[in-house]
């Protein structure tokens, strides 16, 4: 009680210093006249779904995608189901909006204010609450259950931080679990760690993980101009991607191996930051594609997005980003569901306990500093029989999440 009594205290003074800074970030990645209202629970008067909807909450672009893919296959099982996706950043709005899906309404999520969360549930009346994987409000979750809406963690996962934040403070997770419905896990390690946070055991269902849940069927052609630029850089060298980079990642990888006869594939997890980089790299060897055609260089900056599927597929090995200057990683699964030899650095949190096991078994390799990943790229490039060996392994391990999705629907569609 205590604890929730300073959130009030403290919120709305921290949330009028934070606004600034949140505008400016919205701004600059293009979210100035994208609906910023909605966050303050204004809504234009046009309803493009009915009331009654289904509403899930998600953070990042990552946890975007998560919600949508698991809207696209929840329509193949009920067509007349309509969704309310709550976001939070203009690039999570924009890729769940470029998605198009009917029956779809796209808006920010609202502000932690009890009569803004108000606004936001009189104007749609969801029948369920769902939280992608972790994102927990203390009066959003507070104000959805005074108005009787179950509310289910979804893919519910918990970084390794998270978990011992939660466990040295119960006060904390009180104040989020005590409103929680159901929490649909992703293994029996999951499990365990919510059941020692106090969540009840009959809360709790292992329902697999919708993101590692790859329909294994043939993939989509990438487009004719991804597949001519591949051919040409494969002419010159092997292809090596960094997908979803952060910070100084970018240039770690390009110190690393630029010198080492490889084509290098660079995607910046945040397309804006394109200029930024070619700043950092000084190269006029590299293609930036927001900037014209190709016109022959040995390496390509993709700062564009949506097309990162296609690149995938055309490349010969995926290093993963945000796994080594940064921390977390990103999510390996679709470089391993194309077939592509993964490497990763030291720091995929995020995706525990699914790396230490395709590590363990063989399918992912890890590498702590450039001298490893320069030796890793060689051993994997020059022995077919092990980059074969590689693949095959990871395969069957995502193998063992398939379903989830399916799973994760028919639980919700019988709560």
């Amino acid at each position: 009680m205590i604890l929730s009594f300073l959130y009030q205290i403290l919120f709305f003074p921290l949330l009028l210093l934070g606004i600034p800074k949140w505008y400016f970030k919205m701004c600059r990645r293009g979210g100035k006249g994208s609906g910023l209202s909605e966050r303050f629970g204004r809504y234009s008067s046009f309803k493009e779904v009915k009331l009654g909807a289904i509403m899930m909450n998600a953070v990042s672009v990552g946890e975007v995608n998560l919600a949508l893919k698991l809207i696209r296959r929840w329509k193949e099982e009920d067509t007349q189901q309509e969704f309310v996706l709550l976001v939070t950043t203009s690039t999570g709005k924009k890729v769940a909006q470029d998605a198009s899906l009917p029956g779809v309404e796209v808006i920010y999520a609202p502000f932690d204010i009890p009569f803004v969360v108000r606004r936001c549930l009189v104007r749609y009346q969801p029948q369920q609450f769902l939280l992608i994987e972790s994102d927990f409000w203390p009066n959003t979750l507070r104000v959805v259950a005074g108005k009787k809406i179950p509310i289910t963690v979804v893919n519910a996962r918990l970084s390794p931080t998270s978990f011992q934040r939660y466990r040295k403070y119960p006060a904390v997770r009180e104040m989020f679990f005590s409103h929680l419905d159901h929490v649909l896990v992703q293994d029996s390690l999951g499990a365990e760690q919510w059941l020692e946070l106090g969540v009840s055991k009959d809360q709790i269902h292992i329902t697999g993980s919708i993101k590692f849940d790859q329909p294994f069927s043939a993939h989509p052609s990438p487009s004719s101009e991804v597949a001519l630029i591949c051919e040409q850089l494969r002419k010159k060298a092997p292809i090596v991607l960094l997908a979803s980079s952060h910070g100084e990642e970018e240039k770690w990888f390009y110190e690393a191996l630029h010198e080492e006869g490889y084509s290098l594939l660079i995607v910046p997890r945040h397309a804006e930051r394109g200029d930024e980089i070619m700043k950092e790299l000084v190269s006029s060897s590299i293609w930036q594609r927001s900037k014209g055609p190709y016109s022959g260089e040995d390496h390509v900056l993709l700062d564009s997005t949506g097309e990162l599927s296609e690149w995938t597929q055309m490349v010969d090995v995926t290093m993963i980003g945000k796994s080594i200057l940064s921390k977390g990683g990103q999510n390996p699964c679709e470089a391993i569901h194309a077939e592509i030899p993964v490497i990763v650095g030291p720091h995929m949190e995020n995706f525990q306990p699914l790396i230490q096991e395709l590590i363990a078994a063989g399918g992912v390799i890890e590498i702590s500093d450039q001298s490893q990943l320069r030796f890793q790229l060689k051993q994997v490039l020059e022995s077919s029989e092990r980059l074969e060996q590689q693949t095959r392994i990871a395969l069957e391990v995502l193998k063992k999440h398939q379903g989830a999705t399916l799973k994760t629907i028919q639980f919700l569609q019988q709560s």
